[in-house]
């Protein structure tokens, strides 16, 4: 068994590797030189959380009153608060290459062309219910109900998805 062990560890500990060597000193100077950081650093840097940067408590009963959760644990939710703000912070006055587009920072490139009208009404005449995703032909009418209109609007006195 400890023999196993021992052949399969050499086998990958020789096989390993962190990345391709390097081939001179200008390459080791170019990656030494190279900005590298992590959220845990910035993370770990805001550790100490001053009581200013805090958030104030009527901020943070607000926030948990505005979003259903129980007032409770505000001194907690003020140290979880501020970390968050101190980490936007430190993301904000990082360097960012400005010859970037914007659109294209992110892992699918964004190229949309602006769509017509008749290209919209085109689409929605082409558009059919898919089976597969529990679609059913019929499935969905809004305004199937709706006999009267008002300012423009439909009017619904009976349930959207009642069956015939």
């Amino acid at each position: 068994m400890v023999t196993g062990l021992r052949q399969i560890w050499r086998r990958y500990h020789k096989t390993s590797s962190i990345g391709p060597k390097f081939k001179n000193f200008e390459e080791i100077r170019k990656y030494v030189e190279t900005p590298r950081w992590s959220v845990t650093e910035f993370l770990e840097q805001g550790s100490g959380v001053t009581s200013r940067s805090l958030p104030s408590t009527s901020i943070i009963e607000r926030l948990l009153r505005l979003s259903g959760l129980p007032v409770q644990n505000i001194e907690e939710y003020r140290e979880i608060l501020g970390k968050q703000l101190m980490f936007l912070d430190k993301l904000e006055t990082l360097d960012v290459c400005k010859e970037i587009d914007p659109k294209h920072a992110r892992l699918m490139v964004r190229e949309n062309k602006a769509l017509g009208y008749e290209e919209l009404m085109q689409l929605a005449q082409d558009q059919h219910q898919d089976e597969k995703l529990g679609e059913t032909s019929g499935s969905w009418e809004g305004v199937k109900f709706a006999n009267e209109s008002k300012q423009g609007f439909y009017v619904l006195h009976e349930a959207l998805m009642k069956r015939q």
